[in-house]
């Protein structure tokens, strides 16, 4: 082998080699461009990870505050149930002492009205 064969034998070695490097430097470029737009992504994600936080925290706190108004609300409904049980079982014992006198009243009515009709049958 001559001086010039072994020359482009070495070229062409060199121009394979290069081409292998540019390849590898193709896919290193791609794989970077990759990373930039994971790490965009991952950004974007955090952004919107700690907007979902804040808006949690938002609707915990209207949370917190609907259910002690629900609970100072049934609070105040078990007082006002209570209060009315309570008149309800005064209405029941009167209604009972009434429906008693009531009761009296017609067998004194039912009483007078016998002794009217036997006293009206002896007058005549």
């Amino acid at each position: 082998m001559n001086g010039n064969e072994q020359l482009k034998s070495q070229v062409e070695s060199f121009h394979g080699k290069l081409i292998n490097v540019e390849a590898q430097l193709e896919s290193e470029r791609k794989q970077i461009a990759k990373m930039k737009a994971c790490q965009g992504d991952f950004g974007q994600l955090e952004d919107e990870l700690r907007d979902a936080r804040a808006h949690n925290s938002e609707i915990s706190a209207k949370v917190e505050e609907l259910v002690q108004t629900m609970q100072r609300e049934q609070s105040l409904a078990e007082s006002k149930l209570s209060s009315i049980m309570e008149e309800k079982t005064t209405i029941d014992s009167e209604n009972h002492s009434l429906n008693h006198d009531i009761n009296s009243k017609d067998e004194i009515i039912k009483r007078l009205t016998k002794e009217n009709l036997l006293i009206n049958s002896k007058v005549t």
